[in-house]
């Protein structure tokens, strides 16, 4: 199947390319983690009794946001035109990492009607089957009846960023149709990425608990998942756009 070759393509894109990967994502990434770690635990509870202060929260999101974009469009230049990145931290391209914030935004604005749409339709039908106090295996799957779908959507869309990332000119209507007849394998791309971004917080939530182990799977298991992201959107571009082989 092709969205299994396009999921592993992007795997070992990060795995085959771990020195340049750890160069360009390792010091922002750490960055990130000891910005959340300082703040403390980020949930609502902590908020209202004052452990953590808004003005701390947003400014982990601000660090966390353009670190993050930072990383994206470096991986992105970095896989496909072979642009080196620095000893430390890769070069900051300002111009491409606001317009990369920008697209990512517009398709944010796009699929939050999407989801409510999707999630309005799949809570009825699934109220009418299961009654109005569905079992934990129910609302699992109803939510992914409604996310899988958008991160197939998402995927489609986000051909815009990698794109965005090397100043190459392609419109979210472009990046739409250059995956026009390819349903099925984002379809099954979606499912792939959402499957295995459960797995690996599965240790977490069943075996690690809350100790220090449990934190270094946390952080660790997040960065796959942003540089395995990072580079499906790399591939998809890559395939799609600049009819590149999946080898």
């Amino acid at each position: 199947m092709k969205s299994v070759d396009i999921f592993v393509h992007s795997v070992r894109q990060v795995f085959g390319n771990l020195p340049a990967a750890l160069r360009i994502s390792g010091v922002l990434f750490a960055v990130q983690a000891v910005a959340s770690l300082a703040i403390g635990p980020l949930d609502p509870a902590a908020i209202e009794t004052g452990e953590v202060s808004i003005v701390g929260l947003l400014l982990v999101m601000v660090i966390t946001l353009v670190s993050s974009l930072w990383i994206a469009v470096a991986w992105h230049r970095y896989v496909l035109l072979q642009e080196q990145p620095g000893a430390v931290v890769p070069a900051f391209r300002g111009d491409r990492v606001a317009g990369y914030f920008g697209y990512s935004v517009l398709i944010g604005l796009i699929l939050i009607p999407v989801a409510m749409m999707l999630g309005v339709v799949v809570g009825v039908v699934a109220a009418s089957i299961v009654g109005p106090e569905p079992t934990l295996g129910a609302a699992i799957i109803v939510g992914l009846l409604v996310y899988v779908p958008l991160v197939m959507i998402g995927y489609r869309l986000s051909v815009v960023l990698p794109a965005t990332a090397l100043g190459e000119p392609l419109g979210l209507g472009a990046a739409w149709i250059a995956t026009k007849d390819e349903a099925v394998t984002m379809l099954g791309l979606a499912l792939i990425s959402v499957a295995c971004a459960i797995a690996v917080q599965v240790p977490v939530m069943f075996l690690l608990g809350d100790g220090p182990l449990a934190i270094v799977w946390q952080i660790s298991a997040q960065w796959v998942v942003v540089m395995v992201g990072a580079s499906i959107l790399t591939t998809l571009y890559g395939h799609y756009v600049q009819n590149r082989a999946l080898l």
